[in-house]
């Protein structure tokens, strides 16, 4: 009977054998990808601080969902800085409606995509030391509004008396921002760590 038992042990451990290889082999398939998914996250959370750090550094314009630097409109930008530089409200011939054009990859839906906004302000009569206080004040006022053109043209042929520096001009400026798209997501606070 001995042998018989040693029989059935060795038959009892064989199926006990064969019943657990399965589970450890699972066992070790797990543990491979739970290390794989620990490295991922690992990754993710890098590259989140990453991010985080970036978009702190943005300067408060750019950020989504952000309207500083906005409390006053183009217009009332340009008209307070043609009054600080002691040209009157009239100066400001006209003032192009604000357009918007999506920028960037197309792989982006649209109302994600950043936007490139353009105004085209036509100043008359300003002479060339006018026109560079006005746009001085305008880059202290508006850092993030670029002037991208400005066409310039005289009101009259300059004389003998006032020279060129003297002589009025009609200025068109054009000024262009970009700004995050409607449905960009707004900036997310820092991870944890």
């Amino acid at each position: 009977m001995t042998a018989r038992l040693a029989i059935l042990w060795l038959g009892v451990a064989a199926v006990a054998a064969g019943a657990l290889g399965p589970a450890w082999l699972s066992t070790r398939a797990a543990s491979a990808s739970a290390v794989r998914a620990q490295g991922d996250l690992d990754t993710t959370a890098s590259l989140a601080a990453r991010l985080a750090t970036m978009e702190s550094q943005l300067p408060a314009w750019a950020k989504a969902g952000s309207t500083t630097g906005e409390s006053e409109t183009v217009a009332q930008t340009i008209a307070r800085i043609l009054a600080e530089v002691g040209l009157p409200p009239s100066a400001l011939n006209s003032l192009s409606p604000e357009s918007t054009t999506a920028i960037g990859g197309s792989n982006l839906p649209e109302a994600s995509r950043p936007q490139r906004v353009r105004h085209t302000a036509t100043i008359e009569p300003v002479t060339l030391v006018q026109l560079g206080r006005v746009l001085d004040k305008w880059r202290a006022a508006r850092p993030q509004w670029t002037v991208t053109s400005i066409e310039m043209a005289p009101l009259r042929e300059p004389d003998a008396k006032s020279g060129r520096r003297g002589v009025p001009l009609r200025v068109a400026i054009s000024v262009e921002s970009v700004r995050p798209g409607p449905g960009a997501s707004p900036p997310r606070p820092a991870p944890r760590q």
